[in-house]
């Protein structure tokens, strides 16, 4: 089972079993000095978490963050956004042979004619921990 979102009209895809929560909140506390790689940070029941800001992936302009936020379990511990629909699927399509060479991306699928993104939360997960790292000295 696949949680399918929409992000400046893409679709990206998560296995569900990496899903925690997803919520709605009224504050984002923005982090100006991260390479757009994270937006900012969200309180969750008294925890901070990181929200990576997909759009960086993929060299898309930065637009307004969304307040719909996915949680992903503690083995990720950051929050992804979604500015259009979140629903459930267990198919992502057909599967695009060759056509992946973004390591933020472990397949290509489409499904209904529209492209469906499975993200490589692991790789996403390396690169914000780097960022973090970075800035922290």
């Amino acid at each position: 089972m696949f949680l399918l979102f929409e992000n400046n009209q893409n679709l990206f895809a998560v296995d569900i079993n990496d899903v925690k929560s997803i919520f709605l909140t009224k504050k984002i506390y923005p982090l100006p000095f991260f390479e757009n790689i994270l937006v900012g940070v969200s309180n969750i029941k008294g925890d901070l978490y990181p929200i990576f800001n997909i759009n960086y992936l993929f060299k898309f302009p930065n637009v307004s963050i969304s307040r719909k936020l996915i949680l992903l379990h503690n083995e990720y511990n950051f929050i992804l956004t979604s500015d259009g629909k979140i629903k459930i699927e267990s198919d992502l399509g057909e599967k695009i042979e060759n056509s992946n060479n973004n390591e933020f991306i472990t397949n290509i699928f489409k499904k209904d004619e529209q492209l469906v993104y499975n993200l490589n939360l692991e790789n996403i997960k390396k690169l914000i921990a780097q960022t973090l790292s970075k800035e922290a000295q």
